[in-house]
């Protein structure tokens, strides 16, 4: 525990613009006993050619993959793991120099925690300005029972550090959730083990527009899923969790789902099917049963039945 090894994981996946930053990240790090396991998940632009020029460094360590995704490509780097404590780095994002220096000698400190996160900087590349997490957000980012992480993911997975035996024992990432698999992870460890916040930018969130999480449509969905997939996998999980804030989330979730299918897309009949699953978390939630009887009309006979209902109630 003097001076533990730490596995970084990153996956790359046609990263060409933003790899060489990541890794120069990484080796500018204040504590130096680390490997950098990188995953080249079936990479089709220069990714490799610039990977390659850091490989003299004996602590960056390389593997390619078909492609699979960010869950396969993290589960793969974790098996190929040596570190006693586990990062996560995405080809986009960058470590500030001495994140590692902080939170390991924290976890020395305090062996009670398995998981140790901070606040980060987000960089949107798109209007060039940048901000903390913890100045925007409109939630406590501290707060990392299951109820709050529940609520609201205040982890961002570029800052975490976790004991690999935590992450072992929680089993792999879930491959089926896309952009999630780290929200249902924490869900899951934050039953059985301890968790701390760093008041601190130990990381940037690069935001540039082609990000998975830019999309509020699918996000949600993958959230919903991976909510679903939890209390699927540890139906113990109840008997820490208000009931009620499972049932208000997902209703909350199903019903903008809904919403976004009509605004967005004009899809009544996917909008139906998320307006019946949040009518499932609150049955009796009347202005919900009336946006899912309208995905059985049309809208010229919505607004209609709108305008003649609205006439009989002046």
């Amino acid at each position: 525990m003097n001076n533990p090894l730490v596995s970084i994981i990153t996956p790359v996946y046609n990263g060409d613009k933003y790899i060489s930053n990541a890794i120069d990240s990484v080796l500018a790090q204040t504590y130096k006993n680390f490997e950098l396991i990188i995953i080249n998940d079936g990479s089709t632009d220069n990714s490799f050619n610039i990977i390659n020029t850091y490989l003299s460094d004996t602590r960056v360590r390389y593997f390619e993959q078909n492609n699979s995704g960010v869950s396969a490509a993290r589960n793969t780097a974790i098996e190929h793991s040596k570190g006693e404590f586990i990062g996560f780095l995405d080809q986009d994002d960058l470590w500030h120099p001495e994140k590692l220096e902080i939170q390991v000698n924290f976890l020395k400190k305090h062996p009670e925690v398995s998981l140790v996160y901070s606040d980060y900087t987000i960089l949107n590349e798109l209007k060039n300005q940048s901000y903390r997490l913890s100045d925007a957000a409109s939630f406590d980012s501290s707060r990392c029972d299951v109820n709050s992480i529940l609520t609201r993911n205040p982890i961002g997975i570029l800052t975490v550090l976790i004991n690999k035996k935590c992450l072992i024992d929680a089993g792999p990432l879930n491959t089926r959730l896309k952009g999630t698999d780290d929200y249902e992870l924490w869900l899951i460890l934050a039953l059985d083990y301890k968790f701390q916040f760093i008041p601190q930018s130990l990381a940037t969130y690069r935001w540039h527009g082609e990000n998975v999480s830019n999309d509020d449509l699918k996000m949600m969905i993958e959230e919903s899923k991976a909510i679903c997939s939890f209390l699927s996998k540890r139906p113990d999980a109840y008997n820490k969790l208000d009931k009620s804030i499972v049932k208000s989330k997902l209703f909350n979730n199903y019903l903008k789902i809904g919403d976004l299918y009509i605004w967005l897309y004009k899809d009544r009949i996917n909008a139906r099917y998320f307006y019946f699953n949040a009518l499932k978390q609150t049955p009796k939630n009347i202005k919900t049963f009336n946006k899912y009887l309208k995905t059985f009309i049309n809208e010229d006979l919505s607004r209609f039945i709108s305008w003649q209902w609205k006439k009989i109630i002046k």
